[in-house]
């Protein structure tokens, strides 16, 4: 990978972020892994959990996505691009969303997709052009996709050439500037190996704006944020540092003890994702 930064071509440092070696951007902070390791047939035969305490939590939080989404733009004729098991596309059949799809290359994920009488093409963000004309899609959601692809800039690119005047792009993606990241000096679950690049607020939307997307709206939100676990409290309050102990504080997850502290984390903003929504 060059030493040179995707996104504003300034010079990159060399660092280490949870026993990965990377590039930081030196003007804008943006960050990515020194080597990609994986093929993308990594992701044909990736294992799922399909455990119903694991889909229950998904599909929450992909209620609390429509929730929030459904403010800004309306969510018919809608690719949803890594779609996974499809739980999104779930929760938006159930509302009423017509004309929707997902793209996914895992075979678990498409399989428990079609048991849902959901509509999810075999493939990756390249087969994305010929589905936008074939189901005449007008809004794409990428959740948790871009820190996954070998060029980011190229790939969102390449979705701005297909769409239409007007049409939508839902961006979200974990925030490298969040408070737990820095609290945890970086030892976090959501640095590893699968992904390649880490995005904060505004390097995201000047890749963005420098691609012509039109910003519409941004924000923050996370997993299942209204009733964060223990552990995600006292690491978001600065009192949990060492992520050996999460596992005993999440034994006190308990929704009356959980919820008004989610709540006011929600008010500081220390939340672990990142949101932006963007039109041509």
């Amino acid at each position: 990978m060059s030493k040179r930064c995707l996104i504003c071509n300034a010079d990159s440092a060399d660092i280490i972020l949870n026993n990965i070696a990377m590039e930081k951007c030196e003007r804008c902070g943006f960050i990515w892994q020194k080597n990609f390791n994986l093929k993308a047939s990594h992701y044909n035969n990736l294992e799922v959990d399909l455990s119903k305490e694991k889909l229950d939590a998904r599909e929450k939080n992909c209620q609390d996505r429509v929730n929030l989404f459904k403010k800004y733009i309306d969510l018919n004729n809608l690719c949803d691009i890594g779609t996974g098991e499809g739980i999104f596309l779930k929760v938006l059949k159930a509302k009423g969303y017509k004309n929707i799809c997902g793209i996914e290359p895992s075979k678990i994920g498409q399989d428990y997709a079609e048991k849902n009488n959901l509509r999810v093409i075999c493939g990756f963000i390249n087969d994305f052009p010929e589905i936008k004309r074939k189901y005449h899609i007008k809004v794409i959601t990428l959740f948790h996709v871009i820190e996954h692809l070998v060029n980011p800039k190229e790939s969102l690119g390449l979705i701005y050439q297909n769409m239409e005047i007007g049409d939508h792009l839902i961006i979200e993606t974990p925030n490298i500037n969040a408070f737990s990241f820095k609290n945890l000096n970086y030892h976090h679950h959501l640095i590893y190996p699968e992904h390649f690049f880490y995005f904060n607020e505004e390097n995201l939307r000047k890749l963005l704006i420098d691609i012509n997307y039109k910003i519409i709206a941004n924000g923050r939100r996370d997993f299942n944020q209204n009733y964060l676990n223990m552990s995600d409290i006292l690491l978001r309050w600065g009192l949990l540092k060492n992520s050996k102990y999460i596992k005993f504080f999440n034994k006190f997850n308990k929704k009356f003890l959980v919820y008004l502290p989610s709540k006011l984390i929600q008010i500081l903003g220390r939340l672990d994702y990142q949101w932006v929504i963007v039109k041509k």
